[in-house]
């Protein structure tokens, strides 16, 4: 179960002598935004709000410690919205453009549907996403360590493989994104994926 970085370093430890678990955390910290960033499969439907109305924010809380990338759905009434009616604004807020502002007030009717990204000062995981990508997270984090040079963990053939590993789960997690998990195939070129979390 992984709920904190630090959770990874008995996983990590045993391959990376005499590394910092400064180090280790700045990896995972890297590795975790760069996989969510880039996959977009951290997403959550969030709570059932009150529409106020005409009231043209609302903030967005989410069940995690995360900030949002964007918005994938909102619904009034399990009615989905136009996307030009809405935008996101400073990374928590849901914006009605003006001439589409709810004019009638209404319990439970706003729903909306988010994609995170992590917070970088943030040190709490969202337990259910580690458990499906937590893997992936480590396998980018340990490329990036086990290719730096001259030190007491430098390992070149284990960043190549802990990298291939990392681009695999990548290429699932988009897979799964656009299939919503049902069966099924979708090809990606993952050839120009660098280690850009390096």
């Amino acid at each position: 179960m992984i709920n904190a970085y630090s959770d990874f370093y008995p996983w990590m430890m045993i391959d990376l002598p005499r590394c910092p678990k400064s180090l280790m955390l700045q990896h995972l910290k890297k590795a975790f935004y760069d996989f969510t960033f880039r996959t977009e499969s951290w997403y959550e439907e969030l709570d059932k709000v009150d529409i106020v109305a005409d009231q043209t924010t609302y903030a967005l809380r989410a069940s995690v410690d995360a900030l949002i990338k964007r918005i994938n759905w909102v619904k009034i009434n399990g009615v989905v919205q136009n996307v030009t009616h809405y935008e996101l604004q400073n990374e928590y807020q849901l914006y009605w453009n003006e001439d589409y502002v709810p004019d009638t007030s209404d319990t439970d009717a706003l729903q909306v549907k988010v994609t995170f990204y992590p917070d970088w000062d943030s040190d709490v995981l969202p337990e259910n996403y580690m458990t499906r990508w937590g893997d992936a997270i480590r396998a980018g984090a340990m490329s990036t360590l086990m290719s730096m040079s001259n030190r007491h963990w430098s390992n070149p053939q284990r960043a190549a493989e802990e990298h291939a590993r990392y681009l695999t789960l990548f290429n699932d997690a988009i897979k799964e994104r656009y299939t919503k998990g049902k069966s099924g195939s979708l090809q990606i070129d993952l050839t120009n994926v660098s280690r850009r979390f390096a």
